[in-house]
């Protein structure tokens, strides 16, 4: 299903999202809270399973590129956490907040060691597949390297907990853009094992689609974002579509299959979002 859309404010000052065919209030799309638990919002939680299950089956060794994915992700959120809580929380909070962190960072840890022993291997494959590993290898590294410093801070930070020292300020300075980056260098790999031709566009669906779905819809629980993204969310996911289904990238019949079911679940969240009250 394509269309387009662009938002403006009309003379009343309510915003509009308009759709060749349809010219829609944002209140007129058929989304209520109800529909959005208990339908939409199942819909795409089970389109973004299937994403990481297509990278999986493409590729095996991408299933421990998700699970390193995953701990940085929750590292950032124990993170965001400890800095809206600990200002406003006991001590017994802060510190508890901190060692998940540093649960987290120590598991990170040992995913990182685990996949540079069990599965950078290269021995049978091709000149591309090399030329990943070894990209793959030196991202690995930056981000073992960076944990490494996470897990220095924390340790730091809890150790002068409840001394004269203010521990807040030493964390806040230095594990936002340590995180950060930490998180796009995640972002970066998760199709670094795939082959070339299907990685373009496997990076495009991610960071324009599933991405924003997992992070702004899944996560933070928000259909306004959907519907106020609807156009630029479907339009990236049809690209996607297009490409791996009528184009000469020879997806595998099997992954061709889940990624039918995906459009059809896509197709279905369109039509209950359009259908008038």
């Amino acid at each position: 299903m394509l269309f387009s859309t662009t938002s403006s404010a009309n003379t009343a000052g309510e915003m509009s999202v308009s759709y060749p065919y349809f010219h829609l209030k944002k209140e007129d799309i058929d989304i209520n809270r109800a529909v959005f638990l208990r339908y939409v919002r199942p819909q795409l939680k089970s389109i973004v399973k299937e994403y990481f299950h297509i990278l999986k089956k493409l590729e095996p060794s991408q299933e421990n590129l998700i699970e390193l994915w995953s701990n940085v992700q929750t590292l950032n959120d124990l993170w965001v956490k400890w800095k809206l809580e600990c200002p406003v929380s006991s001590e017994e909070v802060c510190r508890d907040t901190l060692k998940e962190i540093y649960k987290e960072s120590r598991k990170l840890d040992l995913v990182t060691l685990d996949f540079h022993k069990n599965h950078l291997g290269y021995r049978g494959r091709s000149g591309d597949y090399i030329d990943n590993v070894i990209k793959l290898s030196n991202s690995l590294d930056n981000i073992h390297n960076m944990n490494y410093r996470v897990m220095h801070i924390i340790e730091e930070a809890m150790l002068i907990r409840g001394t004269p020292y203010n521990p807040n300020a030493l964390v806040n300075e230095s594990l936002t853009s340590l995180l950060h980056e930490m998180l796009v260098d995640s972002e970066l790999i998760l199709s670094s094992l795939l082959e070339k031709d299907f990685r373009p566009i496997f990076d495009l669906v991610w960071a324009s689609f599933i991405k924003r779905i997992e992070r702004q819809i899944l996560f933070k629980d928000d259909k306004d974002f959907l519907v106020e993204h609807l156009g630029n969310l479907n339009l990236a996911w049809n690209t996607f579509h297009m490409k791996v289904s009528k184009s000469d990238l020879r997806l595998p019949k099997a992954q061709l299959q889940i990624v039918t079911i995906m459009h059809n679940r896509w197709n279905s969240v369109l039509k209950v979002m359009l259908r008038r009250n």
